[in-house]
Order: structure tokens, then sequence, then C-alpha cells
């Protein structure tokens, strides 16, 4: 998402929010300037009657606070569940060493830590729908470390993690009994969160009522551009785009929100999640610990 940092920080976060509603900019003036030049004053006050522009007010406040609000909530959602892993990846990591009996000097222990980290770069490309550069430079690492083939899903690699565990209690290096249950119950908080985060991607807010939403805001717009336009004055002509664009922009703030995984611009800093995962079980100088962006990014996503 989104961070200013440094002194051309909000300028470029204001610039990262214009090119993403270029579209509404250009409809909105296109709009006004035709309501403008082609619909007379008098047409403009029967058209915007003083008497439904405050109850349509009221309207357009309560539908886009309530839009914003629950977009708000899936993004919170997602970033509490991707704290989640962030979390049981150390404690599985804390786990593993405190069972190591003679840490170092057995493979599968540092299998099963590659293998959880090549997990949460695996979701990070599943809640996208697509692989950034970051994502495909440290899962293609991963895989040639872990020796297997590149096409292997996610639920492939968490059924590996299940049979490691089962490996580490045939071999006796753990026990069948507490330290097995210490790792299925970090392994049963990852599966939780992830699903928790699948289940945030696959039930959106409802298609019908964001077209509703949307539609009702621009109505309302224009309904007060023709308001204040109808003064006949060019400063309220000014204004009147402006109050349009305050409302489109208050329900496109909630539409870029409202999907915490598939933008890069505006949605949870996935790649920073997972380099700090990689971090954390694979150590700092790790090639898939390295953040895609450097420590003085204006921006960072």
């Amino acid at each position: 998402m989104l961070h200013p940092n440094g002194r051309l920080g909000t300028l470029r976060l204001c610039w990262h929010v214009l090119h993403a509603m270029r579209g509404d900019l250009v409809l909105a003036l296109v709009l006004t300037l035709v309501c403008h030049l082609l619909i007379p004053p008098a047409l403009e006050h029967k058209l915007s009657p003083k008497v439904l522009l405050p109850l349509l007010g009221i309207s357009v406040s309560v539908f886009t606070a309530f839009r914003n609000t629950q977009a708000f909530q899936r993004w919170w959602d997602a970033r509490t569940q991707w704290a989640c892993m962030v979390s049981a990846s150390r404690e599985w990591r804390d786990g593993l060493i405190a069972l190591q009996s003679q840490p170092g000097q057995h493979h599968l222990w540092e299998l099963l830590n590659r293998r959880q980290v090549l997990i949460s770069w695996h979701l990070n490309r599943d809640l996208r729908g697509w692989i950034s550069s970051s994502c495909a430079q440290a899962t293609a690492q991963l895989e040639q470390e872990l020796e297997i083939e590149p096409g292997r899903g996610r639920q492939e690699l968490l059924r590996d993690q299940a049979r490691g565990m089962a490996q580490l209690v045939k071999q006796g290096l753990i026990d069948a009994g507490p330290s097995r249950a210490m790792l299925l119950s970090i392994h049963s908080r990852i599966l939780k969160a992830m699903g928790a985060l699948e289940q945030i991607q696959q039930q959106p807010m409802p298609p019908s009522y964001s077209l509703f939403i949307r539609g009702i805001v621009w109505f309302f717009g224009l309904l007060l551009f023709l308001r204040m336009d109808e003064i006949s004055h060019p400063h309220w002509s000014v204004v009147g785009f402006i109050s349009l664009i305050g409302f489109v922009l208050a329900e496109r703030l909630g539409a870029l929100l409202e999907d915490p995984f598939t933008s890069a611009t505006f949605g949870l800093p996935l790649d920073h999640i997972c380099a700090e995962i990689s971090a954390d079980l694979l150590g700092q100088g790790h090639p898939s610990a390295l953040p895609a962006q450097g420590p003085r990014a204006q921006v960072w996503t």
C-alpha cells in the first residue's frame, strides 16, 4: 500500500490517486462542460430541485460511509491475517530450533523452514492473481534449493510439510506426543490464516451494491453541479466541479481499498511481508529476504 516517505512522499501519493482516477476525472470534466454549455439556467433549476438535494446528500453520505467502512475492514482483516502468518512463521522457526537436539546437523530441519517460506510466496502469488518480479525470483530460488519442480502448487507444498513433520517422528528426531502436537498447532494457525485470506479474496463486495453506490454518487454530484452552475457565475461552476470530484473521490477510495491484494499500488505490501518471513526463517542474507525496493524509496508497496 502507498506510504508517504520523504519530502515528496505526499505529492507522489496524490499523483498515484489522481492517476488511478484519471478516467473519472475526464468523465467528470466532459459531463460538467456539456451541462454548462448546453443546459440553460432555467432548466438546471428544474433538474436540481432544492428539496431533493439535502435528502439525496444524506443518503449518499450514508451509503458511501458504509461502503468505505466495509472496504477498510476487509483491508484491515487481510493485514491482520498476514500478521498472523508472520508470527506463526516465527513460532515455527523457534519451535524447530527448540526441538533440535543437534542443531544444524540434519537437512530435514532446513527443508521444513525453506518450504514454509515458499508457501508464503505462493500465497502471495495466489492472492494477487499475478506474480511480481520479486515473487518470481524468490520462488525460483527456493524451488531450486528444495529441488522441486517449478509447477508444484501451494496445496502440494502444505501436504509435503505435513509429511515432513511425520518424517521427523519416524526418524526419531522428535517425539510423537508434545513435540509433534506443538508443530501441528503452529501449522494449524498458518492454515487458518491462509483460509481467512482466501475467504477475503473470494468474497468481495457484491457488484450490484458497488454499482448502485457509484451511480448514486455520480447522480448526486451532477445535480449538485447543476444547482451551483445555475447561479451563472464561473466561480460557482468551479466549486460545483470540485464538489463532484470530491464525492467521486470518496467513493473511489473505498473501491481502491476494497481489494487488499491485487493492486501493487493500493494493496497490501505482500512482497515486503513475504521478504520479512524469509528473513525470519532463512536469515537476512538469503536472496528471498531482500526487499522489493531499497530503504530510500519514496513510496513502497
